[in-house]
């Protein structure tokens, strides 16, 4: 993650889910710091098969979030994220 001295943070993962077929699977992402409010949030499925069917957020706190995924099939996804705010 950066931090910059005005307490503006960007930090960001990279991972993968292996995803039950049809149903949103999901990781917990527990940020390095603890946001002052909650992030801005972006999430992307690495992968440009026809087979995702919806990469999102959910549960977005100060302190983490859900990552998942829905994918026709149980290929392992990888994903990226970034979150953007104050801490």
């Amino acid at each position: 993650y950066i931090r910059l001295q005005s307490g503006f943070t960007v930090t960001w993962v990279g991972a993968s889910i292996t995803p039950v077929a049809n149903s949103w699977t999901n990781r917990t992402w527990t940020f390095p710091v603890t946001f002052t409010a909650v992030p801005t949030i972006i999430m992307t499925a690495d992968t440009s098969a026809e087979t995702v069917q919806n990469a999102s957020y959910a549960n977005p706190a100060t302190t983490s979030c859900q990552l998942g995924i829905v994918r026709s099939n149980t290929t392992s996804t990888g994903f990226s994220a970034v979150a953007i705010g104050w801490s």
